[in-house]
């Protein structure tokens, strides 16, 4: 039950009891440094990494148990709607000397008592006595925060850790759906970034990963936002302002349309100046805040798109991983005695 959580530089010795391994360059020249979980025992001179339950989800959790067991840690999967190499023979066998469980991203789905996974795969029960097969106080990090989860949870004795909440995830996260977005708009209109101009409503994570990853590839950048100090870190990232009472105008004089309030903010009037032939990239929470019906009937083209970070599985399986390792050595270090999880 008690371990603590380290991130050893690449010159730290090889453990004589268990290979792990070794920073090696990629295919690219980088230089790649496992990150390991260490237990109790690496005090002792034996290194014994994290076990890992892995529960439902699918691309984006499956490539973060590839990843987590390329780091050398011990991972057992079930139910994960994609094949992760590490599947185990039962749920009860992937829980079996679990430290640590993730579920998906996505988290569970409400009032159903079941973990998410993508269509066409159905949400997958969480049995009360897959729960009471762990270790009381064993961490269970899910993406988002969940009333009802987190009650059946806590009833078993368990810990649930919303790792969508962390602000190093979620900057992180913004990436994927940031170029996802655009790889969107490109396909819709047929044509590239460079030279197109763009509007971003709203300047949180995912709009700045917007205005940021636009900028860099040619496209005349505005960004919209209520928040001065949001919109001046926009414009620190090269955007042209709009004020938040011209945004009908900015969407006028845009070619692309990226919207990440999720309110309604792209409404009839907002819409009213569009050019026949604009496009409109919602990335907010569903129901999004793009009025859809308004945008068919002026003959623009407008989407709202979920998931993207599910569609770029690899890297965001891998800063699915990272997020693990963080939280886990966040709580080893917050944590009693020897740093338990």
């Amino acid at each position: 039950g008690h371990f603590s959580v380290q991130h050893l530089p690449p010159d730290t010795p090889p453990s004589p009891h268990r290979a792990r391994p070794a920073a090696e360059a990629d295919k690219h020249g980088r230089l790649r440094v496992p990150h390991i979980v260490r237990c109790g025992k690496a005090a002792q001179g034996g290194a014994v990494d994290v076990t890992l339950a892995v529960l439902a989800g699918g691309r984006r959790e499956a490539e973060a148990a590839r990843h987590l067991g390329l780091l050398g840690h011990a991972v057992r999967t079930w139910g994960v709607a994609a094949a992760t190499g590490h599947e185990a023979a039962s749920p009860l066998a992937a829980l079996e000397g679990a430290q640590a469980v993730l579920g998906p991203v996505l988290g569970a789905v409400r009032g159903a008592g079941a973990l998410f996974r993508p269509q066409p795969h159905p949400p997958l029960p969480l049995e009360t006595s897959w729960l009471h097969a762990l270790e009381p106080g064993t961490p269970v990090l899910t993406g988002r925060a969940d009333p009802e989860l987190a009650e059946r949870l806590l009833s078993a004795g368990l810990v649930h850790i919303p790792i969508a909440e962390q602000e190093a995830f979620a900057r992180l996260n913004a990436i994927p759906t940031a170029e996802g977005a655009v790889a969107e708009a490109s396909r819709l209109s047929g044509r590239t970034a460079w030279q197109t101009s763009a509007l971003v409503v709203g300047a949180g994570r995912c709009g700045l990963a917007l205005v940021r990853v636009l900028g860099a590839l040619g496209a005349s950048v505005a960004c919209a936002a209520r928040d001065e100090d949001a919109l001046a870190t926009a414009r620190m990232l090269g955007a042209r302002p709009v004020p938040w009472g011209d945004l009908g105008r900015g969407v006028g004089q845009a070619e692309w349309v990226f919207n990440t309030v999720p309110a309604p903010v792209l409404g009839r009037a907002a819409l009213r100046g569009a050019a026949l032939g604009t496009v409109v990239v919602d990335v907010a929470s569903r129901p999004g805040g793009t009025d859809m019906e308004a945008a068919a009937e002026m003959g623009l083209t407008a989407v709202l798109v979920g998931g993207l970070p599910e569609r770029f599985a690899v890297t965001a399986g891998h800063i699915l991983a990272e997020a693990v390792l963080g939280a886990l050595a966040e709580r080893a270090r917050g944590g009693e005695g020897r740093g338990s999880l």
